[in-house]
């Protein structure tokens, strides 16, 4: 029903609202401007879905949801709009608990069908190279039903929403920074501001390095400490030079 609604939901100026997937709950590798829209036209769409105590719990959570989304977007932030967004961020972890406690306790929920298909498929490849295809069959077997899903606000992603407003007012707009960063260039940068951060593509570090290395697990670990010592220094001689000659820093 969610996936009719949302195919039933027009599209809206150059790419601001974008039209929806066939299936949106088997969607994957949803870029930023997916969830957006998911969130922005939540609501019509699981309107009127549940029972009428269900229905308003979650409709209210979404609602709170795209608030807090909208405060985190501003483009400009003053001290009533962080204040607001701080009281915005409290309501809302309120209504997650509350969903939480009533509508998943009540409601049973298992992974979806692709989803058991490719663990299914997954189990077999790796019991089919251990022991053959006999076992292939008994471990195809061992797990009949879908595993049960449940909501779990012990993630890193969750806790960090009460950071967002500190984040803000310390650093701010969400918009005039990224979290992905990680070239070399960058890293200089922010350590001419004595700023120590890493990227949500640091592995992508390990990956460059890797093929440097003498590609043995006794020496792997080792040439790659090396290279990454290599790189601190070059960082810091390049850091030294930029005060001394009161060079400006620049980005990739």
């Amino acid at each position: 029903m969610t996936t009719y609604r949302y195919r039933q939901v027009p599209t809206f100026g150059r790419g601001t609202i974008r039209r929806f997937h066939t299936n949106v709950s088997a969607m994957k590798h949803l870029a930023a401007h997916d969830f957006e829209d998911l969130l922005q036209c939540a609501i019509p769409v699981f309107e009127g879905l549940l029972p009428p105590e269900h229905n308003t719990i979650v409709l209210n959570l979404l609602f709170k949801l795209a608030t807090w989304h909208a405060y985190a977007k501003l483009h400009v932030h003053t001290n009533n709009t962080l204040t607001f967004f701080n009281s915005a961020t409290v309501i809302l972890g309120q209504s997650v608990r509350k969903f939480q406690c009533t509508i998943c306790a009540h409601y049973h929920m298992t992974e979806l069908p692709n989803e058991y298909t490719a663990c299914g498929c997954r189990e077999a490849a790796l019991a089919s190279k251990q022991a053959g295809p006999v076992n292939m069959l008994q471990k195809g077997k061992s797990n009949p039903n879908p595993k049960v899903k449940a909501l779990n606000l012990f993630t890193y992603k969750y806790h960090a929403l009460a950071d967002y407003p500190n984040t803000i007012q310390q650093v701010g707009t969400s918009d005039s920074y990224s979290t992905q960063p990680v070239s070399d260039r960058f890293v200089i940068i922010l350590f001419s501001y004595n700023l120590i951060l890493q990227g949500e593509l640091e592995h992508h570090r390990a990956k460059r390095q890797y093929p440097r290395t003498g590609k043995k697990k006794s020496q792997m670990l080792l040439n790659m400490t090396s290279q990454e010592a290599q790189e601190c220094l070059i960082e810091k001689v390049t850091a030294v030079l930029a005060a001394k000659w009161n060079l400006r820093p620049w980005r990739a």
